[in-house]
């Protein structure tokens, strides 16, 4: 037991050294400034926000990108059949903008081997006019200068992707529990400081929330009728960029962009079950294997550790298991002293309690991930009211 207790205490700190050098990499997209420049020489970015379900968050970001201090730009959103009031709010958007950057778009019908938002953004990206594509959801918000932002680190490094982890916003516990996992599990276990420095494709990664292509780069990937099938088609449209012999980088949103995901515990385990077994690879052996290890690494310790107390055992079969734990909190403090916004950060007692329970986010994330693997292997995935075939 010593032994095992030593083994996960070392990988563990192998994964903070990792996380301390990625969050020194991560740069933040609100600190770039494009050159000044007279306002008929910007290019022309086309902002695309498929849209299907969104009349909770959908005015918010409309609201946000209308407000952009960036000379130069369109807004496309495309209503993807949703049932509810989304396309009655883009239309109000349109018809009240003043500059008329605003339109709505009316999905076509989805056609066999397609997924849905991915179909959305391939129609999108069909009418677009810019130079540069800026994919973006509907439940992002964005400040006045995300635009230049983003332009800002494509031109100064040269890149064909700028991608962005936004600030995640979380309004209730489910949230500020959950919802940090997602930049811990990129933060941890991606080296960010080598997606910009190397060119392997498996050194990418791209978050669907903020994906800033230059048309170029975008068209070289073959586009989304390239990832028509997947799940995670940000990830492999990130590492397609780099096949293509671009360069990318991956950077958090400061004050740019923000995003409330999920607004409570049933939108995070059906969103969480859409991904997990993609990200994963669609193979059984590895996410059964994967939520072993993070039971072992993130679960066990805690549980050893009090089980050795009650147990009156040796001081360091109580020791090595607090350390491993004392870790993967200080871990997970990082992660939102950086990256958290609202009650995921620490500025609220809620921010602290989610941290200390962050054995109880792991175990909740391993039964999403079991989930996951159910609906993969039924065949079956249902998301924002459809129920789409396993494709592949």
């Amino acid at each position: 037991m010593l032994l095992y207790d030593a083994i996960i205490t070392g990988i563990i700190a192998v994964f903070m050294a990792n996380l301390c050098g990625s969050l020194t990499a991560l740069r933040r997209l609100d600190r770039f400034t494009p050159a000044a420049r007279p306002d008929y020489v910007w290019p022309r970015i086309s902002v695309l926000v498929p849209a299907r379900n969104e009349e909770r968050a959908i005015g918010a970001c409309l609201a946000s990108l209308q407000a952009q201090a960036y000379p130069n730009f369109e807004i496309l959103v495309l209503d993807d059949e949703s049932e509810d009031e989304t396309a009655q709010i883009i239309a109000k958007a349109e018809m009240d903008d003043p500059h008329g950057r605003v339109r709505l778009l009316r999905g076509a019908p989805l056609p066999p081997g397609w997924l849905g938002k991915c179909h959305a953004c391939a129609q999108l990206a069909g009418l677009a006019s810019g130079d540069y594509l800026l994919f973006t959801d509907a439940d992002t918000v964005h400040g006045h200068n995300s635009l230049a932002n983003a332009l800002a680190v494509a031109e100064q490094h040269h890149l064909g992707l700028v991608s962005v982890l936004p600030r995640q916003r979380a309004l209730t516990f489910a949230e500020t529990l959950m919802l940090p996992l997602l930049p811990f599990n990129i933060l941890t276990l991606l080296p960010v400081a080598l997606v910009r420095r190397r060119p392997e494709p498996s050194l990418s990664a791209g978050i669907g929330q903020f994906l800033f292509f230059r048309r170029s780069a975008y068209m070289a990937t073959g586009g989304h009728a390239a990832v028509r099938d997947r799940v995670l088609d940000d990830v492999e449209l990130a590492q397609r960029v780099k096949a293509a012999g671009w360069r990318m980088d991956l950077l958090e949103g400061g004050r740019a962009v923000r995003c409330r995901m999920y607004d409570n515990l049933g939108a995070i385990w059906r969103g969480f079950s859409k991904n997990l077994y993609d990200f994963y690879g669609r193979s059984p052996v590895f996410t059964i294997l994967a939520v072993l290890a993070q039971l072992a690494l993130y679960v066990a310790p805690p549980l050893l550790a009090l089980a050795a107390f009650a147990l009156h055992q040796p001081s360091a079969l109580i020791a090595l298991p607090l350390a491993a734990y004392a870790l993967s909190v200080a871990m997970r403090v990082l992660v939102a002293a950086r990256v958290g916004d609202d009650g995921t950060s620490l500025r609220h007692l809620t921010g602290w309690l989610s941290v200390l329970l962050h054995p109880v986010a792991i175990m909740l994330q391993c039964a999403i991930t079991l989930n996951s693997l159910r609906w993969g292997l039924l065949g079956r995935m249902a998301w924002k009211g459809s129920a789409y075939p396993a494709v592949r």
